[in-house]
């Protein structure tokens, strides 16, 4: 008895966890395909290769946007890689007593 009420409860926890995932989900798809309806004439070549116009006047493009998110990841790479690959290594290698390696413990295993 106890058994098939937690399915019960179950399958309809399940249904209204679709449900409510289903209402979230149509406003947030007319939204988008709104967004992408208004602005897919505004993408071209030029959209991502010239600078930002002033305000008032159209046109206008992307290219500061993209160049300074290159230069981010790339500030981030060169400082992140020499860091993280010996740690990849390490974390690779086997270990004596298992991962992780034995500095890394509080205390050794007997």
């Amino acid at each position: 008895m106890r058994l098939q009420s937690r399915h019960l409860v179950n399958i309809v926890m399940t249904l209204l966890l679709g449900g409510a995932t289903l209402l979230v989900l149509i406003p947030l798809a007319i939204l988008f395909t709104h967004i992408v309806r208004m602005g897919i004439s505004s993408i071209s070549f030029d959209f991502f290769t010239q600078i930002p116009k002033p305000t008032g006047e159209t046109g206008g493009g992307m290219a500061n946007g993209i160049g300074g998110s290159a230069l981010l990841i790339g500030l981030a790479s060169a400082i992140g890689i020499p860091y993280i690959s010996p740690s990849m290594a390490v974390a690779a290698s086997p270990q004596p007593y298992g991962f992780p390696p034995t500095y890394c413990r509080a205390s050794r295993p007997s």
